[in-house]
């Protein structure tokens, strides 16, 4: 790295941690630094709008996070949970390409502030990330099932004292049921399906979800995922 580009990157963190140290909880950051990374956003965001498809959209947005990560990274350590619209953007476009421990990082300071979303979204923090993980997690964005259900829960966790539609929920326990299944698969025998021992509490802790998600929103689409998981356990309980 160039040493401009150095002396720039520390200017920009010396900015930035200026600008959250000097910040009120739930009052709009009077800054410098802050207003004029809030126009590179909105320069981005025409950009984005240019692009019809949404591979290269999720691209370019990839392309575009560096030049957030010394606000971010200022804001986690020095925010005191000013309104602000570059964090709550940061953490949907890191959901969007994927970088979830980020955006979890993100949504544990916004929601700890209270944070309010830009106005387009017309949802409550909670709700989005009930929504966003949910559909990465069903639309297999996650690697590892394994991760993919840590992050699950943790986003439950966040969100669960907050206010957010039946439905929302409902997908995020069909989400979580989904990849303790992919777990227990994954452990089951490979020719007969059945389930081993050691994963029955696996696919237990997975009918208990798929029930609830039944319970919130009836069109769920899993009232044969429960049948044929039900029949699974049973054999499972049977004496060898």
């Amino acid at each position: 790295m160039a040493r401009s580009t150095l002396v720039e990157r520390h200017m920009a963190r010396v900015k930035a941690e200026k600008a959250n140290q000097g910040s009120e909880h739930g009052k709009p950051i009077v800054s410098d630094a802050y207003n004029l990374l809030l126009g590179s956003l909105a320069e981005d965001r025409r950009r984005l709008k240019t692009i019809q498809s949404i591979e290269r959209k999720i691209e370019a947005k990839a392309g575009m996070l560096s030049a957030y990560q010394d606000w971010i990274d200022s804001t986690l350590k020095n925010g005191k949970g000013a309104q602000d619209n570059i964090m709550t953007t940061m953490m949907i476009w890191h959901i969007d390409v994927g970088s979830f421990d980020t955006a979890i990082s993100i949504a544990e300071y916004a929601i700890r502030y209270d944070l309010k979303l830009p106005d387009e979204y017309n949802r409550n923090v909670a709700t989005l990330l009930i929504d966003e993980f949910a559909d990465a997690a069903l639309g297999s964005k996650f690697a590892d099932p394994k991760k993919a259900l840590e992050a699950l829960r943790r986003i439950g966790e966040l969100t669960e004292p907050h206010d957010a539609p039946d439905q929302a929920r409902a997908k995020l326990h069909k989400a979580i049921a989904y990849e303790t299944l992919h777990i227990v698969d994954a452990g089951s025998d490979p020719e007969t399906n059945d389930i081993k021992p050691e994963m029955l509490e696996m696919a237990r802790q997975a009918d208990k979800n798929l029930r609830r998600a039944l319970e919130l929103y009836g069109g769920i689409g899993v009232k044969k995922n429960i049948e044929q998981l039900e029949r699974r356990i049973k054999k499972a309980q049977q004496p060898a």
